[in-house]
Parts: C-alpha cells; structure tokens; sequence
C-alpha cells in the first residue's frame, strides 16, 4: 500500500466511514459522468438509489455508526419529507399514476437521504477536494462527448427523455441537430464558475466551464441559462465576490459577442429560442396555426387540419391559471402527488394539451396545498439560516464549499421554475451531499468562532 494511499486512510476514519464515502461518492461521480446518458430513467433511478442504499448500510449498523451532525434543517426537512410521504401514499391509494406519484417524490427523497448520509461520513478538506476535483473532470468529459455527438449526429438518448418523448431539434443555419438537454451540465457550468470565483482548482474549473456552456448553448435551454445566471449571483454575493462575477459575466458577454461576430446564423437561432420564444409564450397574438398530431406524452385537443388563424395562448399564464384554479378547489392538502393537471395550449402550431406544469412549484402548490409549498418555505429559511452560520467559519475552504452549495441549490431551485420536477433527476443527490459535507466539515475542522457553537443550534465539537 502506497504511503499516499495510508495517508488518505487515516484521515478518513473508521473503515465503515471510508466505505460509505467511496460509495456516495461513487454516485455523485456516476451522475456526473458520461456513463449516466446511456441509463434511460428507471435504469438510472434504480442505479442511483441503489448506490444509495449502498453507503446507509454502513450508518445504520449502530456499532460502526458515525454520530450525526445536528443542523437547522434536520427537523423542518425531516417534517417536509414526511408530509410528501404521507401525500404519496394517500396518492397511491386514490388511484394516481404510479409513475407521476413516485416521480415527484424522488427529488426531496434523495436530498434528504444523501444530506444526512454525507453528514455522518467523516471527510477531510483533502477529500472533498478530491472529489470536486474529479467532479469536474467527469462533467468537463460528459460534456465534451455530447458536443462531439451532437456536431457529428451521432444519436444519444439522454436519460432525462424517457423512450416516447420527441427530442427537441435545434437549428444553427442550415445545421439541423438533436439539441443536448443537460441540466447536469447546466449545474455543473455554474458550480465551475463558483470554484473558479474561489480559487479552487482555477485551470480545470474553467476548462469545464467552457466545454458545459457550449453544451447550453447548443441545448439553448432558457431555463439553464436563466438558473446559471442567478446561482452564480448568489453564490459570489454570500461569499463576498461580486466583483469577480461580474468580471466573470463580462468575459463571457464578450466571447458571446465575438461569437455572433463570426457566426450570425448562432446569433439569430438563440435570439429567436431564447427571445422571441420566450415573448410568444407570455403574450397572446395572432398566427396561422393548423391542428395536428400531437407529440409523443400529448393529447391534442382538436382534430382540425384547415390551417386557420387563432390566438396563441400563452403558455406559461395559462400553466399558473390551471395551477391557480386547481389550488382552489383544494387550497390545505391539494389534489396529491401525481395529479394531473390539464392546460390547453397552442404551441408550435398544434393544439394539445400539456399535463405536466412547466413549474414546480405550481405543481407543488396544486399537488400538496398550503401545507406543503408553507413547509417547503420552512425548509429554505432553515437552510439560510445554516448558510449564514457556515458564512462565520473562518476556514476559507469550509466557506467556499457552504457557498457553493447555496449556488447549487439555487440553481436547482430557478430551474424548477421553469420544469416539471422530474426533469433534474439525481441533481438533488448533489445538493444534498454538498451541504451534508459542508456540515461535516464546520464540527469537524477547527477555526469557527466559539458564538457559533450553541446548545440553541445543536452544534457541538467533534
């Protein structure tokens, strides 16, 4: 055994710790990794679980137990997670699509288990820098491969499409192509950026930053954008580095510009996708339109096929007006997991009906009620709450890992704005094993300052 290797072992602890750590680890990398796009989604819903199955087994033994981190958000998540529970099961009994139903429970499930999984595993700053590092060089080779593919043509199903979902075309001039929708790339863009923003790991960080944003930009994905964009923000703005975001914004406007210099047909397909269609979608106008088949996952409202002109009805106004009027007729508990919740729209020239609301959150508010988006809300003040306290840590690196797991959490959290909740499957096992590190780390590395270690908080030395 090499005296490397020795010392990596003695500063993981118990053997137990070292084995749940290379598992959950083992999944973090899985999803990051080029692998992941051949899993379809239930391969890669049972892999991942499967994984994390894998790294509980060695918590639960109580002799080989690591003792827990208490934080803030152990209760009001413990709470949450209970409620969806409970709301899945009376789901399940009322009749509602099995796979609708568990869909929209796989989210919370995998923050929860992985945040407290990573908080009894007992990591050094060496480690988790290690595994930020090959983060990053998994994610910086998933995203060179789909670049490859897509400008070679080459068919890669994506495991965020399930086998009857139409894959969306892109269209850059006369170059017609299967656009890469990745909100692993799109997550791992912004954490990138964060790590470069914090010094850490500055070279490879922008290498996988550049090669994931020219997978965003050929997935012209406005929501992957959008969440980039705000995580970013966030992220330098709790760790005092406004100044080198917006340097970081700067550059990335120029290369952009210089880009559409040279290349005017990419100019003008992301204005018309992330602009133009993005207005038509909030404002009504009118087109001609004719009624068709609708796609795959559709049901199409009119068998009409005279073009004719109609208004086009805004898509995302009437996704919150359904959301609105269902919330109405059930405003404590909502309708359940896995309702479904019709919208008639006009979109792409067809008349269908969307059953999955293009935001989350509306979704949670028809589906749990009150009760649930009002704990939810808890959760996130409790999650603040322990950011603010992992912001007094005087350990540079054990900051920077609190920062980037806020600007991870903010982009899942944008970016379920705009998405149904199954569309980011296992990015919530990233968020979760983030901040689960980031708790290890505050009890176990010293520096943080002696107000902060309160019987009011739970927090204690190791």
């Amino acid at each position: 055994m090499t005296p490397y290797l020795n010392r990596v072992l003695a500063r993981s602890g118990p053997k137990d710790a070292l084995a749940s750590q290379a598992i959950l680890f083992l999944t973090m990398l899985f999803i990051v990794s080029p692998l992941s796009l051949y899993f379809n989604r239930l391969s890669s819903l049972l892999v991942v679980f499967g994984l994390i199955a894998a790294s509980w087994l060695f918590i639960l033994v109580p002799d080989l137990s690591i003792r827990r981190v208490p934080t803030p958000v152990d209760l009001a998540s413990g709470v949450f997670l209970g409620y969806m529970s409970l709301n899945c099961i009376v789901s399940l009994v009322l009749g509602h699509p099995v796979n609708n139903t568990i869909a929209e429970m796989v989210a919370p499930l995998q923050v929860y288990l992985c945040f407290q999984s990573a908080k009894r595993i007992q990591v050094s700053k060496e480690i988790v820098g290690a595994l930020l590092k090959w983060m990053l060089i998994f994610a910086t080779a998933r995203a060179a491969w789909q670049v490859f593919t897509t400008l070679t043509l080459i068919h890669l199903p994506a495991p965020i499409y399930g086998p009857l979902d139409k894959i969306p075309l892109g269209v850059i001039g006369r170059f017609i192509y299967e656009r890469p929708f990745d909100p692993v790339s799109g997550m791992m863009f912004a954490v990138a950026l964060m790590l470069y923003a914090s010094g850490i790991e500055r070279r490879l960080s922008l290498l996988a930053a550049i090669v994931t944003a020219v997978v965003l930009i050929l997935g012209m994905t406005r929501s992957e954008w959008i969440a980039g964009i705000v995580a970013i923000f966030i992220a330098t703005l709790y760790a005092g580095e406004l100044a080198k975001a917006a340097r970081i914004f700067t550059v990335i406007g120029l290369v952009l510009a210089t880009d559409f210099f040279f290349f005017p047909d990419l100019h003008q397909a992301l204005s018309d996708r992330l602009i133009a269609q993005t207005v038509e979608q909030i404002t009504s106008s009118e087109q001609i339109t004719s009624s068709g088949a609708a796609s795959p996952g559709q049901v199409a409202s009119s068998g009409q096929t005279t073009p004719e002109k109609r208004p086009v009805r805004a898509l995302r106004l009437l996704e919150f007006r359904t959301a609105l009027d269902e919330f109405k007729t059930a405003p404590l508990f909502g309708h359940g997991l896995g309702s479904s919740f019709g919208t008639e729209v006009s979109y792409d020239g067809k008349d269908l009906i969307f059953v999955q609301l293009h935001n989350s959150y509306l979704n949670l508010l028809a589906s749990a009620g009150i009760v649930g988006i009002s704990l939810l809300l808890i959760v996130l003040l409790k999650v603040r709450q322990f950011l603010l306290l992992g912001l007094g840590h005087t350990d540079r690196d054990v900051r920077a890992l609190f920062c980037i797991g806020a600007g991870m959490l903010a982009w899942y959290g944008i970016f379920m704005g705009f998405q149904p909740i199954y569309s980011a499957y296992h990015l919530p096992v990233l968020i979760g094993t983030a901040w689960g590190l980031a708790a290890q780390l505050f009890r176990t590395v010293e520096g943080q300052p002696a107000a902060m270690i309160t019987s009011e908080m739970g927090l204690t030395r190791a």
